[in-house]
C-alpha cells in the first residue's frame, strides 16, 4: 500500500511540475491537493515526508502570487469532516491562504461551515477560525435582519459554537493597542497549534512580560486575540473596523435570535457591556445601543450575576497563582465596572452573593484605581445590600461593612467638595441601614 502511495504522489509531483503557467498551476491544486491532504493520514513516514515535499513546492509558488486560487470550498468540507489531526491543521494552513483570495460574496456563504464546530476544536484551530471569521465580517455594512433563513450558523443545535464565538468576541472587544512607543503586550506560547515546515510563525514563542494585558484580559487572551502579533489590523487603525464588525454581527437577530438558550444571550450581553468602556466613540456606542435592544437577562439569575462579578474582578482577588500567570485576568476598567454596578444594584441574589458583595464594594470605596463615580457606585451598592439581603446573609458581614465604611468617613473627614460631601452622606445612610438590620 506504502509502494503504491508513493508512486501516487510521484506522479501528482511530475503533474505539479508541468504546469509551468498560473492557470495551469490552479487547474492542478483544484485536482489534488484536498487528496493530497489526505495522505498525510498515512502511518507510512515516507508517505508522510513525501507529501511535505510536494506541499513544500507548492508553497515555493502559490504564496508569492496571490492571483492563484485555492479550492477553498474542498478544503472547507475536509476540514470539517476528517478526522485527522494532522490533516486537519495542514487543511486549515490553506483555507487560510485560500480565504484571502476570494470574494467577500464566497467568505459570507464559507462562514457557517468555519463557525460550525468551532466549540469542539483545538485552541490553535479556533484562534485560526475566528481570524479568517473577523475580517470578513468587518466588511459586512450591515447584516440583513430579514433573511429568511432560520438560524443559518445552526446555534440552535449548537449553542457551544455561539458561545465559544462570543467568548473570542468579547476579547477583542475588550483589547487595546499597546501605547505608540512601548512594547508588545506580554505574550505566552500557545498549546496545541500545528508545527510544521509550512505553518510559518503559527506557534508563538515565550516572551518577557512587557505591559499588563489590557484591562479584562489575560496575557494568553492577548495572544489568542491578536494571532500571536500576526493580526495587522492589531496595531492599526483597523482595530475599529474589526470591533465594529463583530458588534453588528453579536447584534444581529439573524445571527442570534431570541429563541436561542438564555446562556448564549447572557454572553451577548457581557460582550455588549465590554463594548460600552471601549475607547473608539462607535464601538462604545454600539454597545450602548445593543444593550438597550437584545433580549434582557434575568438579574434574579444567579448565573448572570456570577458572570457580571466575575468581570468585575477578574480571574481571583488576590495575586495570580504560581505557573498560572498566563490565564490571570485582569479586573474591568472603570468605565465596564460602573456598568456591572448599575446592574448589580437592582439584583438581590446579587446582595447576598459573599464574599463577592463585599469584595466589589470595598474595591468601589479603596481601588487603588477608583474614582468618585466608583465610589458613589459601591456606596449605593451597600445600602442596596443593607435593605435587600437576608437577615441569615448579612448578619456574618454587618460589622465587616460597618468597620469598612467608618474607615473611608474618618479617612475623608476634612475632604470637602460636593461630591465628597455626597459619598460621606451615602455612607452614613448605609451605615444607619445596617445599624437597623
Amino acid at each position: 500500500m506504502a509502494d503504491k502511495d508513493l508512486q501516487l504522489l510521484d506522479n501528482v509531483e511530475l503533474r505539479f511540475a508541468l504546469a509551468e503557467t498560473d492557470p495551469q498551476l490552479e487547474k492542478t491544486l483544484n485536482t489534488f491537493l484536498c487528496p493530497i491532504l489526505l495522505k498525510l493520514a498515512s502511518p507510512v513516514e515516507a508517505v508522510r515526508s513525501k507529501v511535505i515535499a510536494i506541499l513544500t513546492h507548492i508553497n515555493k509558488r502559490v504564496r508569492p502570487k496571490p492571483e492563484i486560487s485555492l479550492p477553498v470550498t474542498a478544503l472547507l468540507q475536509q476540514f470539517s469532516t476528517n478526522t485527522s489531526v494532522l490533516v486537519k491543521n495542514f487543511t486549515l494552513i490553506y483555507i487560510e491562504i485560500g480565504f484571502e483570495r476570494i470574494s467577500l460574496e464566497d467568505k459570507l456563504t464559507a462562514l457557517p461551515q468555519l463557525i460550525k464546530g468551532i466549540s469542539q476544536r483545538p485552541v490553535a484551530q479556533q484562534t485560526t477560525l475566528v481570524h479568517l471569521i473577523l475580517p470578513t465580517l468587518s466588511q459586512v455594512k450591515q447584516f440583513n435582519e430579514d433573511n429568511t433563513t432560520a438560524d443559518p450558523y445552526d446555534f440552535a443545535t449548537n449553542p457551544s459554537d455561539a458561545i465559544c464565538l462570543l467568548l473570542r468576541f468579547q476579547d477583542v472587544l475588550l483589547y487595546r493597542q499597546p501605547i505608540v512607543g512601548a512594547k508588545t503586550f506580554v505574550q505566552v506560547a500557545s498549546d496545541g497549534a500545528p508545527s510544521s515546515p509550512l505553518a510559518g510563525s503559527s506557534t508563538a514563542q515565550p516572551a518577557p512580560s512587557t505591559l499588563p494585558p489590557p484591562d479584562g484580559m489575560s496575557p494568553q487572551s492577548v495572544l489568542y486575540t491578536t494571532y500571536n502579533g500576526k493580526a495587522t489590523w492589531s496595531t492599526s487603525s483597523e482595530l475599529k473596523n474589526i470591533k465594529i464588525g463583530a458588534l453588528r454581527f453579536i447584534c444581529s437577530t439573524t445571527a442570534f435570535p431570541d429563541s436561542l438558550p438564555a446562556k448564549v444571550h447572557l454572553e451577548r450581553f457581557i460582550a455588549l457591556i465590554a463594548a460600552t468602556g471601549d475607547a473608539y466613540h462607535e464601538a462604545s456606542s454600539m454597545g450602548d445601543d445593543g444593550l438597550k435592544r437584545i433580549k434582557q437577562p434575568d438579574l434574579e439569575d444567579k448565573a448572570f450575576i456570577d458572570r457580571l462579578y466575575q468581570m468585575y474582578q477578574g480571574s481571583n482577588r488576590g495575586k495570580p497563582i504560581p505557573g498560572q500567570e498566563d490565564v490571570f485576568r485582569q479586573q474591568s476598567s472603570n468605565v465596564v465596572k460602573l456598568r456591572i454596578m448599575g446592574y448589580l444594584s437592582k439584583s438581590k441574589i446579587a446582595s447576598e452573593s459573599f464574599p463577592s458583595a463585599l469584595q466589589i464594594s470595598f474595591d468601589c470605596l479603596y481601588g487603588p484605581n477608583t474614582n468618585t463615580k466608583l465610589v458613589m457606585a459601591g456606596m449605593a451598592f451597600v445600602q442596596w445590600i443593607a435593605r435587600m439581603s437576608s437577615q441569615a446573609a448579612i448578619t456574618p458581614i454587618a460589622p465587616v461593612l460597618v468597620s469598612g465604611l467608618l474607615k473611608y468617613t474618618r479617612e475623608n473627614e476634612e475632604a470637602v467638595g460636593l461630591d465628597s460631601d455626597a459619598a460621606k452622606g451615602f455612607a452614613y445612610v448605609a451605615l444607619s441601614l445596617i445599624s437597623k438590620r
